[in-house]
């Protein structure tokens, strides 16, 4: 199997993070499938490490979703 016709590892829909009455990331859809290298660019403020964080399972996205593996990245449970 190519990583062209591969499930994606990553996968995002329609991501979208508000904090508040602010709108952070809107609409941010990409697959990242096996062999691919991928990175966030991006001017200071344009959501880049809102995006990482919510992949990472630390914000809970305000619509859309966020696909690791067959999972979907959810807010990890406090300690």
């Amino acid at each position: 199997m190519t990583s062209a016709t591969a499930a994606p590892l990553v996968h995002s829909t329609d991501f979208r993070m508000d904090f508040g009455e602010q709108t952070v990331i809107q609409d941010l859809s990409f697959d990242v499938r096996e062999g691919e290298t991928f990175g966030f660019l991006g001017s200071n403020r344009s959501g880049k490490t809102t995006a990482i964080r919510a992949l990472l399972g630390i914000y809970r996205p305000t619509a859309g979703a966020l696909h690791i593996g067959a999972g979907e990245a959810r807010r990890r449970p406090r300690r």
